[in-house]
């Protein structure tokens, strides 16, 4: 998309608050150069930003002159805090020294583009963007539009896509809703998909993780505290990260690890729509959303006496289920290609493909850990593989010594030795050429390692 007009022609949307934004955009941009750049080659630089400056209408920009410092960010940018998350996600200086124009996407949620200046071959510096108006949809995958912070779904699996439009439903509401998923799966995802469609986006999103903090410390955690209610306490207390969501969402995950006495003393606030800090007498009132999140089995907590079943019918107004990636096979060719790309222009490195025989082995995988599993596979591949096409030997390990499970005949056939040498190599190279590999075959095969020893011996192995 070009530019679409020239100066000194009158601008086709010229009255317009979009463009007269644009206008002042381009003013402190210009400023911003003239005061950090005198001694360059201005003209050009200047040039180029502001024909950018045309094209990225509505969208985040970072300048970075050619040593790599911001000379001028825009109010969007500010907004998304697009510099922190540019220097959360990547290597900034790697980015900037390799000087192509290069795609990325930060926090797996906001698409943005580097692109270089350059005057003649000289190289003046170049300009982050966010690119949030793109949406794909690819092999039937399902890919929301991207907002500012708004993670990206991938999926065509019937459960996921039955999941999303649930959330989308109910962000626009304000009832409390229960995330129930394995771990994984992506139930913070979820919150955040359902925060920044409600009301309450411009309001704060606050998470916390109720089985990462220890009991006697989450109350004060959840609920803040006065000045002196306990030794070390802070001079003039602290707000809780209740009080913190105010006129925003709180999501509580693992709320099946809250403990008995937390677990009353959050219905009460479902209840009463206030808090006291630890310590106080004063109740406080509070406007927040309530996203709950656990994998555990909640029903069976309740008739062990474990987790409060008033608290669990509050909680589970608008229950969601997000389906194990064991239950997307449809979704995995999607997602490690997705990964593959993030992670090699993260890296630098050239486009990965995968063999077929690796393919299959990825898809038949459980993956237990989920996208987490799939996502950290994927970077690991990567890092440490220069090769360009990705085969059973390059994957880690306890994903090559994964097989599906067999049928009863081919069982027999193990039993009874009937296994050719070529399978029987092949197993071998995938479980390891070690003593502790060599045990693992064993147990797959159902033999002792003596007998893996023979069948080893017989084919010269």
């Amino acid at each position: 998309m070009g530019v679409g007009w020239q100066f000194g022609e009158p601008a086709p949307f010229a009255d317009s608050p979009s463009w007269l934004k644009l206008m002042v955009d381009i003013s402190s941009l210009l400023a911003s150069i003239l005061q950090q750049e005198k001694s360059r080659s201005l003209g050009e630089l200047s040039r180029q930003a502001v024909e950018l400056c045309g094209q990225l209408l509505g969208e985040g920009l970072i300048l970075f002159d050619d040593r790599g410092e911001v000379i001028y960010q825009n109010e969007i940018a500010n907004e998304l805090n697009l510099y922190r998350q540019l220097r959360e996600g990547i290597d900034i200086n790697k980015l900037l020294q390799n000087r192509k124009e290069t795609e990325l996407l930060l926090n797996n949620s906001l698409p943005v583009r580097f692109r270089p200046f350059y005057y003649d071959r000289d190289y003046l510096g170049g300009a982050v963007f966010t690119r949030r108006e793109r949406r794909e949809v690819k092999n039937g995958a399902f890919e929301p539009r991207e907002q500012a912070g708004l993670p990206k779904v991938i999926c065509k699996n019937p459960k996921l896509v039955k999941a999303i439009s649930i959330a989308r439903q109910v962000a626009l509401t304000d009832s409390t809703i229960l995330l129930r998923g394995e771990s994984g799966t992506g139930k913070e995802m979820f919150a955040r998909i359902i925060h920044e469609n409600s009301p309450r986006k411009k309001g704060p999103f606050i998470a916390i993780n109720c089985a990462a903090i220890p009991e006697n410390l989450l109350e004060s955690e959840l609920f803040g505290y006065e000045e002196g209610s306990f030794t070390g306490a802070r001079r003039g207390g602290k707000p809780g990260k209740i009080e913190l969501a105010h006129r925003g969402t709180l999501f509580l995950d693992e709320i099946g690890d809250m403990p008995p006495a937390l677990q009353a003393k959050l219905l009460r606030v479902l209840q009463e729509k206030k808090i006291e800090r630890v310590g106080g007498t004063r109740p406080v009132p509070i406007d927040v959303r309530i996203i709950a999140a656990t994998h555990r089995n909640l029903e069976e907590m309740i008739a062990t006496g474990q987790f409060r079943e008033d608290l669990f019918y509050r909680l589970s107004v608008i229950p969601i289920y997000i389906p194990p990636l064991r239950e997307r096979p449809e979704d995995i060719e999607l997602l490690l290609y997705y990964y593959v790309k993030k992670y090699c222009i993260l890296l630098n490195k050239e486009f990965k493909t995968f063999t077929y025989d690796a393919l299959q082995l990825l898809k038949a995988y459980p993956w237990p850990g989920n996208i987490r599993e799939l996502e950290n596979t994927v970077e690991y591949i990567v890092t440490v593989d220069d090769k360009e096409e990705i085969g059973v030997e390059s994957l880690p390990l306890p994903i090559r010594r994964f097989y599906p499970p067999r049928s009863s005949s081919e069982r027999k056939n193990m039993h009874t030795g009937r296994i050719s040498r070529e399978e029987l190599a092949e197993l071998l190279e995938r479980f390891g050429y070690s003593t502790e590999g060599k045990r693992e075959l064993a147990r797959y095969l159902g033999i002792s390692l003596a007998t893996l020893y023979r069948w080893l011996k017989k084919y010269k192995l």
